[in-house]
């Protein structure tokens, strides 16, 4: 293989694909629906329908995360999404390259970037807070 060739390695699984679009596109309806239910009378009605219609859609999604965290495959699990403590630097090194706008060069790494692993653990804990509120809401 020579220097200008590249070989593409599958590390993500399609459930993990879809799992992640699910949650994210349903993410934003449910923002859009909740902000036309609050300030649209007129609309609030059938935005309501929309907002519960993708309220089960995002709980799927989460469900098959979820598992994805426990029975996928290595970089699925739960522990890849906790920062190793050899990763901190690369962390700090991801951090310097956004601040920078790209300018400084951004470390290497496989699969979850070092950055983002603590953040994406969150936003599955906010949107399990999210749903369990949503739940109990009514």
């Amino acid at each position: 293989m020579s220097e200008k060739e590249y070989q593409r390695v599958l590390v993500w699984s399609g459930w993990l694909r879809l799992s992640h679009w699910t949650i994210g596109l349903t993410t934003l309806v449910l923002l859009l629906t909740g902000w036309l239910i609050a300030e649209s009378p007129s609309l609030a009605r059938s935005s309501l329908d929309v907002h519960y219609l993708a309220a089960g859609i995002l709980v799927s999604g989460l469900i098959v995360r979820i598992a994805l965290m426990f029975i996928g495959q290595e970089h699925e699990h739960l522990t890849a999404l906790i920062p190793a403590s050899s990763e901190f630097k690369a962390g700090a090194k991801t951090l310097r390259f956004y601040i920078s706008l790209g300018k400084m060069p951004l470390p290497r790494w496989y699969a979850q970037n070092p950055l983002w692993k603590p953040l994406y653990l969150l936003i599955y804990l906010v949107l399990l807070v999210q749903v369990a509120s949503g739940a109990v809401m009514h």
